[in-house]
């Protein structure tokens, strides 16, 4: 930074930046973006945006930065619920509004390319591996909030139910950035009664004679 620059302003083209980058990331993915494609989005030469990052691991761990207060912003708001099933159900019912929004099908695209490059990339992968802990971490908390409260079934394990929730959830950012459907939404919003309620049944229920 240079003496003379606010440093609000700073700021503000950092995150100018990193949003460039997120664009750029869900459009052609991590390895095939370049700092020069990214200086011409924004209109700007290379060597202004080395002013702010030293290139594009810099820009990722921005990136995770800013994944990760947005979602402890996130769960800070869960645990204020009245209850964990309701929480859950907050949590789905953003996704599937948020799921028509062409902005969040960018975000699911560039998640899911930087979850791609992360298998090749050792750093990427160590980084992103860390997030995933974080947001676990915070699922599991709320499911023993909710077996602490009798919520849940008795034996229920918060971290593997965390996990499933995790897997869920990065299973319907595939289908928002992937798959073109409208009636994606209204299947993700109806994932709220089939993970919350007890979908299995004994196959001798109903059976005459017994």
């Amino acid at each position: 930074m240079t003496p003379k620059m606010p440093p609000e302003y700073f700021e503000l083209r950092r995150k100018q930046i990193v949003e460039a980058a997120w664009q750029l990331f869900a459009e052609k993915g991590y390895r095939e973006t370049t700092v020069r494609d990214l200086a011409a989005k924004l209109g700007v030469s290379t060597g202004v945006l080395y002013t702010y990052f030293k290139g594009k691991d810099e820009i990722v761990e921005a990136l995770e930065d800013r994944s990760s207060g947005r979602n402890e912003a996130f769960y800070k708001l869960l645990s204020e619920e009245e209850s964990v099933r309701r929480a859950i159900g907050v949590i789905l019912e953003r996704y599937a509004d948020s799921s028509r929004s062409e902005e969040w099908r960018i975000a699911a695209r560039a998640n899911i390319n930087l979850i791609v490059e992360s298998l090749r990339h050792e750093e990427l992968r160590e980084s992103t591996s860390a997030l995933y802990r974080e947001s676990l971490e915070m699922l599991v908390k709320l499911v023993e909030r909710g077996t602490a409260g009798g919520e849940f079934a008795k034996g229920i394990d918060p971290l593997v139910y965390a996990h499933f929730l995790s897997a869920l959830f990065l299973g319907v950012q595939i289908l928002v950035g992937v798959v073109k459907d409208e009636r994606v939404s209204e299947s993700v919003r109806e994932m709220t009664g089939i993970i919350l309620e007890n979908i299995w049944r004994d196959r001798s229920e109903g059976r005459e004679g017994s």
